[in-house]
């Protein structure tokens, strides 16, 4: 057999002279981790990770200058443009690559299987499980080249039960946080229960709970609860743990090798931490916050179940995670997990500005003058009908922008199908159709006290109302403001109330308005002063 010449199995070089490295995402984060949280030498890092020195200099230069220009960023777009640049994966040609395939590829697949027969028991679909002979022809299918004898073995050994001893664990201050999903039923706005996902983060030390509710157990939502996590603790733990989630973990790399989501890669990267998984099937290896989830729901919701939105919900979650960090425990010497976290605080590094994880789409404003979102219309303002906008969509939010202004901002709708508008988006189009706000949906969706204003004075006289309605816009006064003038208007001519006498009375309450004064008598004559120059405008 002919041998190879050495010298064709040398990398090309680079202008500096030096063979080309590739590195990964991956080695990015532990290049920028080891530098600025364990203060580790360039030179040290390279050893290490046996990389050349310019190569890692080189991330941790870029990496000081994005954060510089992060420091100095101002709108929302203009961060979230850097935040995208600081998390960016090294690039390199990929072209001629092969997927490997080997033993060990299907025992992960046989893995993966089992974990879903268990998820079926769970949700009582135990006879839909795949038994051996199921999954020995769904590999056949998939083209592995296996026999049956050996799928039954490795389900054999997976299934197998050792007794397990536990290590107690003694962390320290700053060192770890650990992160898991729960599930909880809830009845919100009136409708029928259904599941709702709880973000729950438990720390190694003391164990302090803190959760949150989402409706989605997305990546969306995973990304935006460790950024109110790290904002509402003030830093950043050491390591995060993770069970083997979708929103963490892409696939497995053999038995025990899990390779991160790009999400976390950019999390991790972002906020300085490092993250470990538990091993499969393994829990119970991060118990502080699989015990906390129990914990939480039994706490939060075995009394209260019902709510009028997600705020709601997140709001008493909040004040509950409180109360239990509060309480003395005997595992933490008679100390409460907050006073442990106070002491802990010190330990914790500085977090960044919070991280701008809503998702940036496109859409173009339709004839309604609303824009389509995941099978949802919502309003914008009429002017923008037939333009491209870009919106922010996040797990219970979105925001619409115009050229980087914002133009609207709503909840999400929950479900499909939905429409959600805004009256005033529709002002000049009314002012022309007057007659079609009577009936309208966006009228019907109105707050309650503008489709009462409506129905008690202006049902016959509906340009007026939208004459009214502009009047506000423009002036930008408040609802509670056209309510008092009416209430001034009653008292005077109960029966006769109409745009032109409201306009009036703001107007005049404006330039009259009496100023603040102790004296008593002097507030009672500046009253008396304005009661009559309202009843001279009406």
């Amino acid at each position: 057999m002919k041998s190879v010449p050495v010298c064709s199995i040398i990398l090309p070089e680079n202008k500096a002279g030096r063979n080309k490295e590739m590195i990964t995402l991956k080695n990015k984060i532990e290049i920028i981790i080891s530098a600025y949280r364990d203060g580790e030498s360039e030179r040290s890092i390279a050893r290490r990770l046996e990389l050349h020195r310019i190569t890692v200099k080189k991330y941790i230069q870029e990496y000081e200058k994005k954060l510089l220009e992060l420091s100095t960023a101002g709108e929302i777009h203009e961060r979230r443009e850097i935040i995208g640049e600081l998390l960016e994966k090294p690039k390199y040609k990929s072209a001629g690559r092969r997927a490997s395939k080997g033993t060990e590829e299907v025992k992960e697949k046989i893995r993966t299987i089992l974990k879903e027969n268990e998820e079926k028991a769970k949700s009582g679909r135990r006879k839909q499980q795949m038994k051996g002979v199921d999954i020995h022809k769904h590999l056949k299918d998939s083209g592995y080249d296996i026999s049956y004898p050996t799928v039954a073995n490795i389900v054999r050994a997976e299934n197998g039960y050792i007794n397990e001893s536990f290590i107690k664990q003694d962390y320290e201050y700053g060192e770890v946080c650990e992160f898991d999903w729960g599930e909880v039923k809830l009845s919100i706005g009136g409708a029928e229960y259904k599941k709702y996902n709880m973000a729950a983060f438990a720390t190694g030390k003391g164990f302090r709970v803190k959760a949150y509710i989402f409706e989605k157990q997305e990546t969306q939502s995973f990304l935006e609860a460790h950024a109110e996590y790290f904002e509402d603790v003030g830093g950043v733990y050491k390591t995060m743990v993770y069970d083997n989630m979708k929103v963490a973990v892409k696939k497995f790399v053999g038995r025990n090798e899990k390779e991160p989501t790009e999400a976390l890669l950019k999390l991790s990267l972002y906020y300085g931490f490092r993250f470990r998984f538990c091993n499969v099937r393994r829990g119970n290896e991060k118990g502080h916050v699989e015990r906390s989830v129990e914990i939480i729901r039994r706490a939060a919701f075995a009394h209260k179940d019902r709510f009028e939105n997600l705020e709601e919900v997140n709001s008493y979650l909040a004040e509950k995670c409180k109360e239990l960090n509060q309480k003395p425990k005997k595992y933490n010497e008679g100390k409460s997990a907050e006073e442990i976290f106070l002491e802990e605080k010190k330990y914790l590094h500085t977090s960044k500005p919070k991280y701008e994880c809503g998702e940036k789409r496109e859409s173009r404003v339709d004839k309604y003058s609303t824009i389509f979102i995941n099978t949802n219309h919502y309003s914008v303002p009429e002017e923008y009908t037939g333009k491209m906008v870009d919106v922010i969509v996040y797990s219970n939010k979105l925001y619409a922008y115009y050229e980087g202004i914002k133009i609207a901002e709503y909840d999400r709708a929950v479900g499909n199908g939905k429409w959600q508008l805004t009256l005033e988006h529709y002002l000049k189009t009314l002012s022309r159709k007057s007659g079609a706000l009577n009936g309208s949906v966006v009228l019907k969706q109105a707050a309650g006290e503008i489709r009462s204003i409506y129905e008690k004075y202006f049902i016959q006289k509906p340009k007026d109302f939208v004459e009214l309605l502009s009047y506000m816009k423009e002036k930008n006064k408040s609802m509670k403001e056209i309510e008092k003038s009416i209430e001034i208007i009653r008292k005077i001519t109960p029966f006769d109330i109409s745009k032109d006498k409201i306009i009036a009375v703001c107007e005049k309450g404006e330039e009259h308005r009496p100023q603040n004064s102790n004296n008593t008598e002097e507030h009672s004559k500046a009253l008396l002063r304005e009661a009559e120059l309202l009843k001279e405008a009406v």
